[in-house]
């Protein structure tokens, strides 16, 4: 089940939901992904709530579910380990920490809710064991006979490595137009958890480095357009954003490119994007 923003807001849970559609129609299951405005009156055995960090949005969909489809399997996959980091005085480098009274905040505001749906499901899949721990301190859920741990994956039949090239041949992709001793590329959406902005600065004191950022704006429209214009101005022709791009385009991007950062504060599980510049 697609989140109601999905074609406005790109993002790892999208990817990783349309290769579970890819491999179960592989595999024999006849599979769709779609919103729930979207979906066909048709009767599913199996319904797949995807990302608890949109708590209400869960909860609406899977009361929709239980009343559309009542034989369905309701699995959920929360995706739930969004912890607020508030920065810190700087004294050199600068140091992070977790916000305690923010997160027990944020948790007991969304607690009830998200673990009535939890609870609810006939089965919750989690990345791996950090999520969930997580889930568990958090909303002392889920059960540890519901829970299912699948880490994260992608077809590597689908990202097959390109042919080793000159660097000049396979710029254009990139964006990139100065030359370059070597191009960082970083995948991810543009918001302050990624990072973006710190890989911008580290970068713009490397000479004849450059950096090409691939993803949509986040969240937060001006913390995205503030990193953007910082990477302009500091790095000028060295620079380079590609906001959206298919699958191919990202294989095309990663192929000019001779190293991957992956800068974000936190990451709960894998990420997509760093299996994704290994496979390429």
């Amino acid at each position: 089940m697609l989140r109601d923003n999905h074609a406005v807001l790109l993002g790892g849970d999208l990817v990783e939901l349309h290769g579970l559609v890819e491999g179960l129609r592989r595999s024999g299951v006849e599979a769709i992904a779609a919103t729930l405005s979207d979906a066909p009156a048709q009767a599913f055995d199996v319904v797949h709530l995807y990302n608890a960090q949109l708590p209400r949005q869960l909860i609406r969909a899977e009361r929709e579910v239980r009343r559309r489809w009542p034989n369905a399997k309701v699995v959920v996959s929360p995706i739930f380990g969004r912890y607020d980091l508030t920065a810190v005085r700087r004294a050199g480098d600068l140091v992070l920490a977790l916000s305690a009274a923010r997160r027990e905040a944020s948790i007991r505001v969304h607690s009830r809710g998200v673990s009535r749906v939890l609870e609810a499901a006939d089965l919750v899949v989690v990345k791996g064991r950090a999520e969930t721990a997580v889930l568990r301190h958090a909303f002392r859920a889920p059960r540890p006979t519901q829970a299912v741990e699948v880490p994260t994956g992608l077809w590597v039949q689908d990202w097959v490595p390109a042919a080793p090239r000159e660097p000049r041949e396979h710029r254009g992709a990139t964006g990139i137009k100065a030359p370059c001793r070597a191009v960082v590329a970083c995948t991810g959406r543009i918001e302050a958890n990624k990072n973006q902005r710190g890989l911008v600065e580290a970068v713009a004191g490397m000479e004849g480095i450059g950096l090409v950022l691939i993803g949509p704006e986040g969240f937060h429209h001006r913390h995205a357009e503030a990193t953007i214009s910082r990477g302009r101005q500091q790095l000028g022709s060295r620079f380079s954003w590609v906001a959206r791009t298919d699958h191919d385009g990202v294989r095309a991007v990663l192929a000019g490119a001779e190293v991957f950062a992956l800068a974000s504060y936190l990451e709960v599980a894998t990420a997509t994007s760093a299996l994704e510049a290994a496979a390429a």
